[in-house]
Order: C-alpha cells, then structure tokens, then sequence
C-alpha cells in the first residue's frame, strides 16, 4: 500500500476556556495561557529532564502518572493538562496509570534517529481507511479467516454457564446509518468468545449479564460495545465458524459521533 500513504506532519492541540490552543513545540507551551509562567516553565523543565535522563521505563512503573505529576510538574499542570487528558482516554481509570505510560508518550521523539526526529510525520490513506480493511480483509480470509466489515459490536455479555462471552452484532451496514450506538438494530444471535478485546475509551464500554443464548463458537475475538452515544464501534470481525477450524479474531474501529 505504499502508493496509497501520504505523510503529513503532526498537529496537536489542547481545547481550553473556550479555545484551542496549539501544543506542538516548546514556543507552544510557553504560549499556553491556561498555566501560569511558573507552571510552564516547570513542565517544559521537567519534560527536557525526562526526555535526558531516563532512557527506559523501570523507574515509573509502579507510581501513578497522576502522583508523580503532581510531585513534580505541579497541581497546576496535572488538573490542566495531563489530567483532562488521562481522563477523556481513560475515563475512571485515570488516576491509576502508571507514570510509565506518560514517560513513553514524552520521549517517543528521542527515540527517532536523523532528520526525522525534528519532526513527528503521521501516514494517512490517500483515499480512505476503507482500501486499508479492504485489504486486510483479502488476506485474512484467504488465510481462512471471516471478516465483517461496517458491523458494530451492539453488546458484549457474559455467558450465563460462565463459559465465555456473547458479542451481540448489529445488522449489516448499520453502522453506515448513524453513529449513536443506542440505534444499533441488532443482529439476531450473539457469538461465543472465549475472550474479547475492547479497543475503545474504557467508560465507553462494560460488559454485561444477560440471558441471551448464544450459538457458534469460536476461540477468541477481538470487539467493543458501544454503551455511550458520544462513540461508535465498528466491529470487523475475523472468525471461522468454529474451535476446530483454528485461531479467529475480531477488530473494531471506533470513531467520535461529534
């Protein structure tokens, strides 16, 4: 897909008091008027020091990002920056990631070599995400794979037995016809996982008890169940259509409603 990736620089911003703020390069932050001076030298210093002196992520693993922080950028830059941030990808869970996370979103720069480390390059379809599926679905089910493209993962339950998960699908191309997943038709039947991957924000998905019977099973599945409609799951799933028949998987995309 080579012919098919446009490189584009990075842009970051932080929305704030009503306004959006770039905070891409050290002049940005220094421009950053929701922290006092004090608090964006301190967090300029103390991001140069991470980015110098620590060159792996031993050090943080057992401390919150959310301490260490506080303990040395301030409560100033916690509740205005890193905090907000941390919580919208994190929801609830925020205030227990570790600092080694954090560490590796700061020096990710200083691990690229040459050139390119003055400048962060994002590769973007030239078309659409949809040539990307398209292909990824060719190989996988040539490998013997199922693939279902534009299928949102309506409701992922707990089996009654206890053995496993029900991924309730929605109806084919439902996704096409709005983002809020509290209109998702759903399919008839729930699938059996052993296992599922949710790759959404964490307080956009739980899983549920239900007594819904399921039919099918496969080894283990890749899915999100949208249960907030400020996000929607597209679910392409890869699975045979049985244990027997080897290794299955389900991948879902997931993109804001606003």
């Amino acid at each position: 897909m080579e012919d098919e990736i446009e490189w584009r620089e990075s842009s970051v911003g932080i929305y704030s008091g009503g306004r959006t703020y770039p905070f891409t390069t050290p002049l940005d932050l220094l421009r950053f008027r929701p922290l006092s001076i004090r608090a964006r030298l301190r967090m300029g210093l103390v991001t140069l020091l991470i980015q110098r002196r620590y060159r792996a992520a031993e050090p943080f693993e057992h401390v919150s990002a959310r301490d260490w922080v506080t303990r040395t950028m301030g409560r100033e830059v916690w509740e205005k920056v890193w905090g907000p941030l941390l919580r919208d990808k994190f929801g609830r869970y925020a205030d227990d990631i570790a600092m080694a996370w954090l560490w590796s979103k700061l020096t990710v720069r200083r691990q690229i070599k040459g050139k390119e480390a003055r400048r962060e390059l994002l590769g973007y379809p030239r078309h659409s995400w949809e040539t990307l599926f398209s292909r990824l679905r060719d190989r996988i089910e040539v490998a013997g794979g199922r693939v279902m493209i534009d299928r949102p993962a309506v409701r992922i339950s707990a089996a009654p037995d206890g053995a496993g998960l029900d991924v309730l699908p929605g109806a084919p191309e439902s996704f096409r016809r709005g983002h809020d997943p509290g209109s998702f038709e759903a399919d008839d039947d729930a699938e059996r996982y052993d296992g599922v991957i949710a790759t959404v924000p964490s307080d956009t998905c739980s899983i549920r008890r239900s007594p819904r019977r399921s039919k099918g099973t496969t080894s283990s599945a890749y899915a999100a169940a949208a249960t907030r409609p400020r996000s929607a799951c597209s679910s392409s799933s890869i699975a045979s259509s049985g244990a027997s028949t080897g290794p299955t998987s389900r991948i879902s995309r997931c993109r804001s409603s606003a």
